[in-house]
């Protein structure tokens, strides 16, 4: 019994090694999943790339920062930014996320004020690789405006609410590649 310590040691490292996430950059940070990648997915509408930045100095609060990809016609817009937390929450989801748009349908300079869109949703990890964010909110105000944005009710919506969409991490390695 007296290399029972060293035995648990052993297994202990064993199970975290085999773990589905231990590894993968930046996915795995004792023992919780970790947003800071690269992402792709969205819904059947609407398909994005999704970059995950930490922000320095805090703990499990990150920038995002969607880039559409679809093709014309569409608002010219901006890429949609702002900040996913983790926070404790009524909905059983693990994150919190804030962003906006500024869209314009005009292609002509000068064009005319843009709208700033306001999104907020709800997100959580089914495991390292799979993100699901659930939307309540997808709203535009139109600019100049006397409101101001998630303290205000939108202008109009942009689309109803709720929906969802599923991201998937880019994979940290090239299996298909062939070695230098």
């Amino acid at each position: 019994m007296k290399h029972a310590p060293f035995i648990v040691l052993v297994l202990a490292v064993g199970l975290v090694m085999t773990s589905p996430c231990f590894g993968s950059e930046d996915n795995y940070m004792l023992g919780s999943w970790q947003l800071t990648g690269t992402w792709y997915g969205g819904s059947d509408g609407a398909k994005f790339q999704l970059t995950v930045i930490p922000r320095p100095g805090w703990v499990e609060d990150y920038r995002v920062f969607f880039h559409l990809a679809q093709a014309a016609p569409t608002p010219v817009g901006t890429p949609a930014t702002g900040s996913i937390s983790r926070r404790a929450l009524r909905t059983g989801a693990k994150y919190e996320m804030l962003a906006m748009v500024m869209a314009n349908t005009a292609d002509l300079n000068p064009a005319s004020p843009p709208t700033i869109l306001a999104i907020h949703a709800f997100g959580s990890l089914s495991n390292c690789d799979t993100l699901t964010l659930v939307y309540d909110l997808f709203g535009g105000y139109f600019w100049p405006t006397t409101k101001v944005p998630f303290q205000s009710p939108p202008d109009f919506p942009m689309a109803p609410t709720p929906f969802s969409e599923t991201y998937h991490r880019m994979p940290a390695s090239c299996k298909v590649c062939s070695a230098p």
